[in-house]
């Protein structure tokens, strides 16, 4: 991609290096970003929750996360879970007040579909709501 860039600027294309600009700023604003904000929105809420020891950070091929230890309450498990997809929808707000024409809020409101039972975020909310006032973990009678 550097080469075309270069070979762009040296014969004054300038529509290639706009698109190539365009590409990184989707990629490191948008798909970097907001995954980086989502997990801090997670982590946020986390490190803030009663009966939370620690944070740390889990990466794979395909998938960062954060995982919580400690036993910590169902409605903290909830809150934590809408952190995440909730602060994107925020700045996906915020980009789409500020630069509509650039469409990064669309990679920022595409994270509301991890609410979905089928993603971690979706189970950890259900989990949280039925267990809202109960340590998640805990042995019940």
């Amino acid at each position: 991609m550097s080469a075309t860039g270069v070979f762009a600027i040296i014969t004054s294309q300038s529509a290639v290096v706009t698109a190539l600009l365009t590409l990184c700023l989707h990629y490191i604003v948008g798909l970097c970003g907001s995954f980086a904000l989502h997990e801090l929105g997670h982590a946020l809420v986390l490190l803030r929750a009663d009966g939370g020891t620690s944070v740390t950070l889990e990466r794979t091929a395909w998938r960062i996360s954060v995982r919580a230890t400690g036993a910590i309450r169902g409605r903290d498990a909830f809150l934590a879970a809408l952190a995440g997809p909730g602060g994107c929808a925020v700045a996906g707000g915020i980009l789409l007040l500020a630069c509509p024409h650039a469409l990064l809020h669309v990679w920022f409101f595409a994270h509301a579909v991890f609410l979905l039972p089928v993603f971690g975020d979706g189970r950890a909310l259900i989990s949280g709501a039925r267990r809202w006032d109960r340590r998640l973990g805990e042995i019940t009678p």
